[in-house]
């Protein structure tokens, strides 16, 4: 749905094996590895919305990635 309003879509998972679904079949423009340390550091700052589809209470990090 996003990618339909001309958005950057990232998809942010536990499991690097969902990658290529996100990418291939849900056409996701990159993806994250939340269990990846540097790289969820690195995407600080660069994701201006959330649409998450888990109770975000247990995802603590997931607020610090949009500001």
């Amino acid at each position: 749905m996003d990618k339909a309003f001309g958005l950057k879509v990232t998809v942010i998972n536990t499991s690097p094996k969902k990658e290529k679904e996100a990418i291939g079949k849900l056409g996701a423009d990159s993806f994250l590895v939340s269990r990846d340390p540097e790289k969820m550091k690195a995407a600080l700052g660069t994701i201006d919305y959330i649409v998450d589809t888990l109770y975000l209470r247990f995802i603590p990090w997931v607020h610090s990635l949009a500001f």
